[in-house]
């Protein structure tokens, strides 16, 4: 369901319950303008790359990337998406493929559709809307945020192979603007075994997530 939002300008968009997306990112409407005209311009071509990772069979891609489609979408209150990436998911991990090439069209028509209506958001954002978006959403930053990077932080102490469902998680939060650069960097170290590396960067990055919240309580 579509829900009335009372920022101006605005439009009404059909597949976002903007109740939910309120709830999820701590009621900043800044916060979730941001996102959508990030998700717009980020999950473009996201159909189209699926359905070439399906006929090439590398469903491993598909599984990372419908992961990640899913952890955003439950930002901005999309959440008839999100099951269906969910359900996605789950069927490439029981490797029904047949079911699951029905779900990758039903998610990939979901998804344009989703797109077709962002279409309905101004073409930009006023510069000064944009400046207040990055000050007001600097101060939230969801809390499962941290508690991944705690998770991640365990693993990393012990010496353990970070699992692959972790390091998706990572990925999808790093669709936050606020902390992209830094989760990437984690990821790249991750990825080139630099744990002692990666654990420094969450380490820093738990620390300033930190202190933030401790400024926002002043």
């Amino acid at each position: 369901e579509n829900r009335e939002m009372t920022w101006p300008g605005l439009p009404p968009l059909p597949g976002i319950d903007y109740t939910e997306a309120f709830r999820r990112l701590g009621h900043k409407p800044q916060l979730l303008l941001k996102l959508l005209y990030d998700f717009r311009n980020n999950f473009a071509l996201t159909a189209h790359n699926l359905e070439e990772h399906a006929e090439a069979g590398d469903w491993s891609s598909v599984k990372d990337l419908t992961h990640t489609l899913k952890g955003v979408a439950g930002y901005i209150g999309a959440r008839d998406l999100g099951q269906e990436a969910s359900r996605l998911e789950e069927s490439i991990s029981h490797e029904e493929y047949d079911q699951t090439k029905v779900i990758l069209h039903s998610l990939s028509k979901r998804l344009n559709q989703l797109l077709k209506a962002m279409e309905l958001l101004p073409a930009r954002l006023d510069k000064v809307l944009i400046d207040n978006a990055e000050v007001e959403s600097a101060t939230f930053i969801p809390c499962e945020v941290e508690e991944k990077l705690q998770s991640l932080m365990q693993q990393l102490q012990d010496g353990e192979l970070i699992s692959e469902q972790l390091i998706c998680e990572i990925r999808s939060l790093a669709q936050i603007p606020e902390i992209a650069s830094s989760l990437n960097d984690i990821i790249e170290f991750i990825e080139d075994i630099e744990y002692d590396m990666a654990a420094n960067r969450v380490a820093r990055l738990l620390a300033g997530l930190q202190r933030s919240k401790g400024d926002t309580k002043l």
